[in-house]
């Protein structure tokens, strides 16, 4: 009888270990692409920076000093993401006067920046995705457990904004 009792715990403490080892092994992944999402997210947030400098030294010099202040600053990509989107709205806004229509190095900027604005949001979707699947995990058992001992904590979510369109189209 106590072989039966002493063999129904190891079986039970070996199910909770392989459970357990197999939780982790996907926090782990789940985790590392999240990580490549965030290396990602930097390189192309400051891509990002120097496309809107240059940008502004064509448009608005004053918004040149604002930049050179923003990357002085100690920012979560999280805060970066959303104040870079405010000033690019106000200095792309500032782009559609009938003065620069005409020049063709700021319309190449504008298609980087475009182009910069698509990469960061697939990386932001395959962050935010990754997030969400971190985050379920946290909440559902026996994942949650993992997550209790391992300390693992829920991970913030982008809100993807969609970039106004200012220009006017005429007839």
């Amino acid at each position: 009888m106590l072989y039966v009792i002493c063999g129904i715990v190891f079986f039970l403490i070996l199910l909770f270990v392989i459970i357990f080892l197999h939780f982790k092994k996907k926090y782990k992944f789940y985790l590392s692409k999240v990580s490549e999402a965030n290396n990602n997210i930097e390189i192309i947030i400051e891509k990002k920076v120097e496309i809107l400098l240059k940008i502004a030294q064509i448009i608005d010099k004053d918004k040149v000093k604002e930049l050179e202040e923003f990357k002085g600053k100690n920012l979560t990509d999280h805060q970066c993401y959303i104040e870079l989107n405010s000033i690019g709205n106000k200095l792309l806004k500032d782009t559609d006067d009938e003065e620069y229509e005409s020049n063709m190095k700021l319309e190449n900027l504008i298609n980087r920046f475009d182009d910069n604005e698509c990469d960061l949001k697939g990386v932001l979707k395959y962050y935010n995705d990754n997030a969400v699947e971190i985050n379920n995990y946290r909440h559902k058992f026996p994942s949650n457990i993992v997550a209790l001992f391992l300390n693992f904590k829920e991970l913030d979510i982008y809100k993807i904004e969609k970039r106004e369109s200012f220009a006017i189209l005429s007839k």
